[in-house]
Formats: C-alpha cells, structure tokens, sequence
C-alpha cells in the first residue's frame, strides 16, 4: 500500500507534459492510474443479492448492490383483462322489420267456432289443418342445397345436432322410455310420421258419418209415426253406449269423437309447436328468409298460435321457447286483442308489476328438456321432463 502511494504522489508531482511520461528509445511506462485487469489491486467482486421476487419487483439494479439511489421501479403492467364474452347476436325473426305478414285484419275469424259447429268437429278441423300446413314448411327445410361443394339437407345432423330452439332442448323418448337427443331432422320425421297415424286413425278422428246420424224425429211405433204400420227406427241412444260413459261428458262426444281426443289433440298442438319453434330459431334466415317466405312462415304461426291459445291446446310452459316473439307481437297489437293470447301478456304484466320479489330474487327460466316417447306404430307423445312423470 505504502508502494501504491508513493507512486500516486510522484504521479501527481510529475510535470504535466505530453512526452513526460515516456522515456527516450523506450516502451511507454504505465499509468499508475491505469486500470489493469491483471493487478492484484483489483477490488473483489461483491457477490450479486440472491434472486428476490419483491426485491427485483422494486428495486433499480444500482439498489440491489448498494449504489446509487433507492429508485423506485414502475410497477409493473397488470395482464390485460380477459376480453368480454360478446353478447348473443338478437335472431333475425326478432328484429325491426320482420313483422310481416300476408294477411292483415283480425286472426280470431279464423279461429272462432261457428255456433252451429260441434267443438270436436272445429278441433278436429283446425289440427288437420294446421298440420297441412306446418308440412309445407317442413318440406322447404327438408329440400337440399349445396354446401362446401356437397349437397346436404337445410336441416342436417352436422347443423341440427339436437332438436332445440333457444334454450330449450326436446328429447324423444325410445322404446325403453329412455329420454334420447336426436337430430332436429330424426325427430321432426318422427314427429310427422306420429301425427299423421293419428289423424288417420279412425277410432281418433272418425270420418263416418252414418254412425252418429242424428237421432229420428219420431219414436218407434209412437203414435205419429207416419206411414201407419212402419215404425222408424231410433237413433243411437246413450243406452248403448258403456257404462263407463254413462253420465260423463266430453268435448265432440255428440260427434263420435272418443273421450282421450282433446287430450291427443293437445299432444298433437304441442308436438306441431315445437317444429314452430326449431324452424324460427335455427331456419328462420336460412331458407325462409332467402326465400322471402317469411311472410308466409309469420302469418301461419299467428294463425297456429291463436287456435292454440284460444281452444287451451296451447300451455304458458309449451310458449317458453317463443315468448320473445309473442311478446313483440303482442306489443304491436298483431294478435287480435280480444284473444287470450292478450289477456294472457296482460295478466302476466299485472303480475310481473306488481311482485314484491325482487327480480334478482326470482329464479330465472333454464333450459327444459322435454320428451316425447315414441314406438314402431307411434301410438303417441307422453309429455314429460326431468321433474314430471310421462303422462299415461
């Protein structure tokens, strides 16, 4: 050290020449100033201060080793949140402009009995004919069109995996009674094959008139039986009929119609709706739309619906899937207002305005899963879901 401080005095005592510092005919002498790595002077490196996640978070490197100021670093970005899940887009069927229709005055013409008409006789008229004209729909999405270079079905397995609209999902229930999810386009044929065995069954919608012939004017044998000696014969009578019917009712029972037909005839509405429903929600644009049939498509469910609703084919639960559009239509005054349709949307505003519940507190709608079973001959839906029994 004394040797190291010798030679900075003389250093410093040096005339402050260019050529001082070098001797003649000689290498340069160094600088005891200089810095050569090789010296034993050299300082020992001071070890580096281990990793520390909140050290290295805050601190400058001159910190980490004890120079410089204690400068705090910026902290450091947080990840970029998580883009928002974007908002389903609102269906076509919904939307401003494609309220449409071809036919304009009131619907309930079409629906209202007229007094001379067995109710049995106006259900069964209204069912053949709105399954007369659901098909026609059902033929449109059942054409082929040409897709990736393929020709495939509107409605294929690939598109259609299940048969849902919305939220709603429907399941068919097989020969074991087992909910099972089937393409939309298996289970619309089904449903088509369904209806049309029981609109051909004679014993449901009977078409033979001669057996309920109204009963003859006069008794056998009474005494202003014309023709003298010639009794006529009686109409049918409730004394031949079971026992099990004596002293019941039911609607089109004057007409022949069984006493289960209202109750085939709701299945049959409900299954019809249900198509109603798979078509706006997942056919709507594609082909109706292109087609410019949806005119057509909107003017024949205003007309389904109405009969439904105003003959009780038609529940609150069995609209879920449609109730957006019947409420849109609802507001624009398309359904006629002396309809139940209307009462119905008033009556659940009334109720819906004059809750206490709050509306976070009310459970919202989920997904149903309805079932519909179905066997070789297709003898019917029972209607169920995860927390009713089939019906029987």
């Amino acid at each position: 050290m004394a040797s190291f401080l010798n030679s900075v005095r003389q250093g410093f005592g040096r005339p402050a020449n260019k050529s001082g510092n070098q001797k003649s005919g000689g290498s340069p002498s160094p600088s005891p100033t200089s810095f050569h790595p090789t010296s034993s002077l050299t300082a020992p490196r001071v070890p580096p201060v281990p990793t520390s996640p909140s050290l290295s978070s805050t601190l400058s490197q001159n910190d980490a080793y004890g120079g410089g100021e204690n400068t705090m670093l910026p902290p450091s970005a947080p990840p970029p949140a998580p883009a928002p899940t974007p908002a389903p887009a609102m269906p076509l069927f919904l939307r401003d402009g494609m309220q449409i229709f071809i036919v304009k005055g009131n619907y309930m013409t079409l629906a209202a009995k007229p007094k001379s008409v067995d109710q049995g006789e106006w259900l069964a008229h209204h069912v053949v004919e709105q399954f007369r004209l659901l098909s026609q729909f059902i033929t449109v999405i059942q054409s082929t069109f040409r897709k990736n270079g393929q020709i495939a079905l509107i409605c294929n397995p690939v598109d259609c995996p299940t048969m849902s609209a919305g939220t709603h999902t429907y399941t068919w229930l097989d020969s074991n009674r087992q909910p099972t999810r089937l393409p939309a386009c298996q289970y619309i044929t089904l449903v088509q094959k369904w209806i049309s065995g029981k609109i051909l069954d004679a014993n449901l919608f009977p078409t033979d008139t001669t057996s309920v012939a109204a009963p003859a004017t006069y008794a056998s044998g009474g005494l202003n039986t014309p023709g003298a000696t010639t009794p006529i014969a009686m109409g049918p009578t409730s004394l031949s009929a079971p026992l099990s019917q004596l002293g019941r009712d039911w609607v089109g029972k004057s007409s022949g119609f069984p006493e289960n037909f209202v109750r085939d005839c709701k299945n049959i509405y409900k299954q019809m709706f249900r198509v109603y429903a798979h078509l706006y929600w997942a056919h709507f644009e594609h082909p109706f739309y292109h087609l410019d049939l949806e005119r057509h498509f909107n003017s024949s469910f205003v007309h389904f619906v109405v009969v439904g609703t105003e003959f009780d084919l038609l529940s609150p639960k069995d609209l879920e899937p449609m109730q957006p559009l019947l409420d849109k239509w609802t507001s624009l005054k398309i359904f006629p207002s002396d309809s139940k349709i209307v009462a119905q949307a008033q009556a659940a505003a009334a109720a819906a305005n004059n809750a206490s519940t709050p509306s976070f507190l009310t459970p919202s709608l989920s997904a149903t899963t309805l079932s519909t079973s179905t066997s070789s001959s297709f003898s019917g839906p029972s209607q169920s879901s995860s927390s009713i029994a089939p019906m029987q």
